[in-house]
């Protein structure tokens, strides 16, 4: 995933629209060959490198293309927009503050209070779930003034107008009529979605190595399809 080439921000061919991720997007190469069909151009083959172009296409509705493990961040300088997105299951976290004259986003909130105009006043009646509960729920944190975006989130800061949306819950799936599939049928379709997955999964083992923003490992592929094939 030309790990050299992957320095981030990555921007589209005119530089004007930013992107910064923090994961892993595993359908960026069906995505890629998607743009480039459009007359996108790309320098390098990080797959962060779609999101800036794939944003120009989509807009807003990036999102719903992704596939993948992320919190990203995009700027857009034609309409001073500023963009954050969390994953549909919130494996890569995202905090962000607003305070007089600025608003800041990290991975950590470590990284916010390093500008030094984030305070680290406590949320005691976060910190108070904590220890009843062992969890701090998205959008509270256990700091005053820092706030965690949920899984499938997304953050618009547009002007002075701050804007948050959930672009996917599990709780929309629930909802909707159970499907009515027999055992083999099921099966068939787990074992289909399963394969999948181990194929991704030793896609970025192969990869090797991280960028600034990326430490997590991808080392269970093979123990994944040796389940499945069971």
């Amino acid at each position: 995933m030309d790990l050299e080439g992957g320095a981030q921000p990555l921007s589209n061919e005119t530089d004007d629209i930013l992107a910064v991720c923090n994961g892993e997007i595993y359908n960026h190469e069906e995505i890629r060959r998607a743009l480039a069909a459009r007359g996108h151009a790309f320098r390098t083959r990080t797959d962060a490198e779609v999101l800036p172009h794939l944003y120009e296409e989509r807009g807003l509705d990036l999102v719903d293309d992704l596939v993948g493990m992320f919190g990203l961040a995009i700027w857009d300088a034609r309409r001073s927009r500023l963009v954050l997105a969390r994953d549909r299951m919130g494996e890569k976290p995202l905090y962000y503050a607003t305070v007089p004259g600025a608003f800041v986003f990290a991975s950590e909130p470590k990284a916010l209070f390093a500008t030094g105009i984030v305070s680290a006043e406590p949320n005691w009646e976060a910190l108070a779930a904590y220890v009843s509960g062992g969890y701090v729920p998205a959008p509270t944190t256990a700091f005053q003034r820092i706030a965690k975006l949920p899984p499938g989130g997304r953050v618009v800061l547009e002007g002075e107008t701050l804007r948050t949306d959930r672009y996917w819950s599990v709780l929309d799936h629930l909802r909707q009529p159970p499907l009515t599939l027999d055992l083999d049928t099921a099966a068939r379709r787990v074992r289909g979605l399963l394969e999948k997955c181990s194929r991704r999964d030793a896609h970025g083992r192969r990869a090797g190595g991280s960028l600034s923003l990326r430490w997590h490992r991808l080392d269970r592929g093979r123990q994944h399809r040796q389940q499945v094939r069971r």
